[in-house]
């Protein structure tokens, strides 16, 4: 699914399953916050194994646009992606990414200690929460929105998902 960047971050942690998608972004543009500012434009990724955060070797360089930023890889020669942060606290967000022509998918991100720890919305974990088969279509692996759901829903369940294993650190 997406993203090359994240796919390769998610092969790293072994982990397997899918992420929440949907076939159109559900957030605009106006409900984004640049989250990011301050931090830094190139992140590397780390996964926590083994007890320790782990550098991986790509990186991604985030680029403001309107209220969204647009992030490529380095090792990526795709067109870049856009990541959508929306505010569900003061230090956590919805990270909506889109690449143009795929599904959008979803991530909880939370920025703590200068770093983005990420909580993917994997697939496998939320099919065991009853309360979201209101809005979500199980498929083998795969999830997709199907309901409209409102951040409200993302909060809740944010709550319920495993500690991150994974974050961003700025590097520039």
């Amino acid at each position: 699914m997406m993203y090359r960047f994240f796919s390769l971050l998610l092969l790293t942690f072994a982990l397997a399953g899918c992420v929440l998608e949907s076939a159109k972004p559900l957030f605009p543009d106006e409900r984004g916050v640049l989250a990011l500012d301050g931090l830094g434009t190139r992140f590397a990724a780390e996964v926590f194994d083994k007890g320790a955060w782990q550098r991986q070797d790509d990186s991604i360089t985030f680029t403001p646009e309107g209220r969204h930023y647009m992030g490529a890889s380095k090792e990526e020669s795709s067109r870049p992606t856009a990541f959508l942060l929306v505010a569900m606290g003061p230090s956590r967000y919805l990270l909506q990414v889109t690449e143009e022509g795929k599904p959008s998918g979803y991530v909880v991100a939370e920025i703590k200690d200068g770093a983005v720890l990420l909580q993917p919305v994997f697939c496998d974990e939320i099919k065991l929460l009853p309360d979201a088969a209101s809005w979500i279509t199980f498929s083998n692996t795969d999830c997709k929105v199907t309901g409209e759901p409102g951040l409200k829903d993302f909060e809740r369940l944010a709550e319920k998902l495993a500690p991150a294993k994974m974050r961003l650190v700025a590097v520039e």
